[in-house]
């Protein structure tokens, strides 16, 4: 190999490791800064789940959607979900869980239609719920504020 073309390869890498460690610190110290609480993290794994149930909507891979939709179904079984022990989050819930059944059956089926509309269903469901939890968290907060 001519000694151009060596130090030209031998400069790239050590760029490419340069920018990977540099990169690599900045994204360390963002995570180090935003500490995940338990539930946020809980929350991350829901959104990935529905990630892939919309990739096995899209594909039609009805068993990519239903494994993941088992999954979100087990979610609301757990011990973090049911620290939300306030009755309107138990209400949620239930129809949360009754739209996750519905797209599973509609996988099952593999009826692409009445599968998109359930996923749409447990979409607006989770909204419905973060804005409801989102409004709550304000309300606290305001009176947290007053109280000092």
């Amino acid at each position: 190999m001519p000694l151009s073309n060596r130090f030209m390869k031998e400069k790239w890498i050590s760029s490419v490791v340069l920018t990977t460690l540099v990169a690599g610190g900045l994204f360390a110290a963002d995570v180090a800064q935003k500490k995940m609480t338990t539930m946020q993290i809980f929350m991350r794994q829901k959104l990935g789940y529905s990630e892939k149930i919309v990739e096995g909507i899209t594909l039609e891979n009805y068993s990519l959607v239903i494994s993941n939709a088992v999954q979100l179904r087990l979610m609301t079984q757990s011990n973090i979900w049911m620290e939300l022990k306030n009755p309107a989050y138990l209400e949620k819930t239930d129809h949360f869980q009754a739209d996750v059944t519905a797209m599973l059956d509609a996988a099952g089926a593999s009826n692409t239609p009445v599968l998109l509309k359930a996923y749409t269903r447990v979409t607006a469901d989770c909204v419905d719920c973060h804005q409801t939890l989102r409004i709550e968290q304000r309300a606290r907060s305001a009176q947290e504020a007053q109280n000092k």
